[in-house]
């Protein structure tokens, strides 16, 4: 019982990093240059998950002006919206194994 608590927590806290990493590169849609950033998950030794590591995109943005060099950025509104509303969704989903989790440990110890 109190792995899942432990898993659910652990999960809440990666979906709240992704959010604001998805977020953070939808806030940086209009800034020339920047290069969005990719959040990847693994399974944790114990239990539950941990962001393993955010990389930045290697893919380039289309040019401004050809006679200068600044790129725009390579954010991708729709891959940022399907990324939030997913890591949302997962935060729900460990929010209601902690509660699940809460209302089965009230039962086992009423007497």
């Amino acid at each position: 019982m109190i792995q899942s608590l432990t898993s659910a927590a652990s999960g809440l806290q990666v979906q709240s990093e992704r959010l604001n990493i998805h977020a953070h590169n939808i806030a940086n849609l209009n800034t020339p240059g920047f290069k969005t950033q990719i959040p990847a998950q693994q399974t944790a030794a114990t239990s539950g998950v941990l962001l393993s590591t955010i990389t930045s995109s290697q893919t380039p943005g289309s040019p401004v002006d050809p006679e200068k060099p600044t790129e725009t950025n390579n954010v991708d509104l729709i891959t940022e919206t399907v990324g939030s509303i997913t890591a949302l969704r997962a935060f729900e989903a460990n929010a209601k194994v902690i509660k699940t989790s809460d209302e089965m440990l009230k039962t086992i110890t009423k007497i």
